[in-house]
Parts: C-alpha cells; sequence; structure tokens
C-alpha cells in the first residue's frame, strides 16, 4: 500500500456510523507506512461533533445528532495506528508537556478516505496511567449498545478481548530500558515529538515544554519591544556579570584621595 500523505501533510480523522459522520477532526501527518498512520492533534485544533458529549446510547443507534465546531481541548495527542488492528493508541500530554499516559481507543481498522482515515468507534476504551496501571472507560455504553442492537454480544466480547490484549501489549512494551520513554519510543516529555503544527506546517512551536517554552517567548518578545523602543539594537541576553572574586577594583586617579 503506497502512501497518500507526507510528513507534515494535514489529514482528516473521522468517526463515523454507518451513514453519518460523528466526528471529524483535522490532523498532520506525522508519518503514514505500509504498516503504520501516525497524525498529530495538535491543542485547540477546530474540528466537528456533536454539541453535547457523550450522546445516548440509543440517539446513536438512529443516528440522531447534529454537530457543532469546537475546539481540542487539553494538550496534544498523538494517535498511532497499525494497519489493521482493531484499535489505535493515543500517547496524551497536557498543557505543560507533560506526559499524561496512553489512550487505547477500540475501533475499527483505520479505512482511507478522499481526505484522511476513517473508522467506526467500538464504544468501549482504556485509560492507561504513565505509571503502566489501567482501567476500562464507557463499560456500560458498551453493554448499552449490545441491549439496542449495535453491537452483538459475540461482538462485544472480541472488542474487550482486543482491549485486554492492545493493553496488556502497550503495558509491557513501554517497560523499555529508558525511563524518558513509553510505548513505541514516544517521550514522557512532549519535547520533539513532532515539528508540525495542526494545519501542515513545518514549526518548532510544538517543542512543548510548556512553561518553559512560554517564558522563553516571553523573553523574545520583551526583547523585540526593546529594539523597536531604541534607535540601536538591543541585545536580548543581559550583560554577562563576572563572579565577585573576580571583579577588580577601580583604578583610582593618581592625586585622588
Amino acid at each position: 500500500m503506497a502512501p497518500r500523505f507526507r510528513p507534515g501533510d494535514p489529514a482528516l480523522f473521522r468517526f463515523i456510523w454507518p451513514g453519518k459522520v460523528f466526528w471529524a477532526l483535522p490532523g498532520t501527518t506525522v508519518e503514514e507506512t505500509a504498516d503504520r498512520v501516525a497524525l498529530w492533534i495538535a491543542p485547540e485544533s477546530p474540528f466537528k461533533r456533536p454539541p453535547v458529549i457523550p450522546v445516548p446510547v440509543p440517539r446513536v443507534a438512529a443516528l440522531d445528532w447534529t454537530h457543532s465546531d469546537e475546539r481540542w481541548l487539553g494538550g496534544g495527542v498523538l494517535m498511532l495506528h497499525e494497519r489493521g488492528a482493531a484499535h489505535s493508541i493515543w500517547p496524551r500530554w497536557d498543557e505543560d508537556g507533560d506526559f499524561g499516559g496512553w489512550y487505547v481507543n477500540l475501533e475499527e481498522p483505520w479505512q482511507e478516505s478522499p481526505f484522511g482515515f476513517d473508522t467506526t468507534d467500538h464504544a468501549l476504551d482504556v485509560v492507561v496511567a504513565p505509571d503502566r496501571s489501567w482501567h476500562w472507560k464507557d463499560e456500560d455504553d458498551l453493554a448499552e449498545a449490545v441491549d439496542v442492537g449495535l453491537f452483538s454480544r459475540a461482538q462485544a466480547d472480541a472488542i474487550r478481548t482486543e482491549g485486554e490484549r492492545a493493553s496488556s501489549h502497550e503495558s509491557k512494551r513501554a517497560r523499555g530500558p529508558s525511563t524518558r520513554t513509553g510505548a513505541a519510543g514516544v517521550p514522557t516529555r512532549l519535547g520533539r515529538v513532532s515539528r508540525f503544527r495542526q494545519g501542515g506546517t513545518r514549526s518548532s512551536g510544538l517543542r512543548g515544554d510548556g512553561a518553559r517554552d512560554r517564558r522563553r517567548r516571553s523573553r523574545r518578545s520583551a526583547c523585540a519591544t526593546a529594539r523597536r523602543s531604541t534607535s540601536r539594537a538591543t541585545p536580548c541576553r543581559p550583560p554577562r556579570q563576572e563572579p565577585a572574586s573576580r571583579r577588580r577594583a577601580p583604578l583610582r586617579r593618581r592625586g585622588a584621595r
């Protein structure tokens, strides 16, 4: 399967129930190979979803929802999908760039669309903490989905089995030799995971380190303001101060008392 997207290209990720789009989320391609797809979802990315979350399961079964314009809240997410797998792994970071663990989204294997990639959500998910402990999310939704006929009992059992397998696999793979990396070699701090921002343009703006990067940007802004207010270039760095032990006393002029 030949890749369609290059690193930095925009790609649209959609959750679709048969006949209707549920979510439409623009991402940026980090990698697309014959085996894997990786999409970066930047903080504050605009996307379409139902205005009320969660949508009651009977309404999902009836395809009864509308869409509203929303923004991706929290930090960035890297969506990792092994082609043919019935799940994807989402390493997550908070607003300050600190690693928040993994989200195992149980779903149909991704299908290519003219705009990016589509899948159907399986209702049940798994949350894996940074310490590699994990728990189920939305078990009641899966049970109700069986009751209303969205999934059969056999399908629900297969979904749960997939979640157990994926969570166990990711927890073991996360126990690598480096404490600075997690599943699939993802750093525990955002660092230089991606040089792409939402929209497909290269940027160093996702280097992450949150508060530290904000302080740097604040200093740059202050320097730029200082330059504009003076007739000559103003250095951004403060003058270097020598240690007191190395400072020389000022020379006294001959005859001065």
